[in-house]
């Protein structure tokens, strides 16, 4: 690791404490006294590189060498293949989902900070096929609790007719 990275790693400690107090006011309020009602989602081609732990363009092409596709779904038909751990019902919010990370997603749309959408992908669970979400836990459950209809997502570009098979209303869009 190099001087560089030993900074910005500092800095986003310091930002990530900074995040962590001030979300606190959100833990356990519901959705009815957020102050928005959609999520704000960053569609940029740029913001796909948060899906990996080290949020480098780099890291990006290492683990998704066929690249990421942009997309949104309707929620309750994902709701049907999602793995049943992450089909939260919005009560459940504040006593399933780590608070801080889920207060910090509140915060930041409050703030009106675009984040990147959740990463979906296929997942085979005792022969059955079902979709997990390799990124972006939090901000789906956070989604849910607003109750909206649909939901952007990225998927890789190698699983999307996998995808596109358990989720008919899978629609790609382009990134911006």
């Amino acid at each position: 690791m190099g001087f560089e990275d030993s900074i910005l790693s500092r800095a986003e400690q310091e930002e990530n404490s900074r995040l962590s107090l001030v979300s606190k006011k959100y833990i356990g309020t519901p959705p009815s006294e957020w102050p928005f009602s959609a999520p704000l989602w960053d569609l940029t081609l740029g913001s796909q590189r948060y899906v990996t732990s080290e949020r480098t363009e780099k890291a990006l092409l290492r683990d998704f060498p066929s690249g990421l596709l942009l997309a949104t779904v309707n929620f309750a038909e994902l709701d049907t293949k999602l793995v049943s751990a992450f089909r939260l019902s919005p009560e459940e919010l504040w006593t399933a989902c780590i608070k801080d990370k889920t207060a910090r997603v509140v915060f930041l749309w409050s703030e009106r900070t675009a984040l990147t959408p959740p990463l979906l992908c296929p997942f085979n669970q005792f022969g059955q096929q079902e979709i997990t979400i390799t990124d972006g836990a939090h901000r789906l459950a956070v989604s849910r609790a607003l109750n909206i209809e649909m939901l952007h997502i990225l998927i890789e570009k190698d699983e999307y007719s996998k995808m596109k098979e358990m989720l008919p209303s899978l629609q790609l869009i382009p990134c911006s």
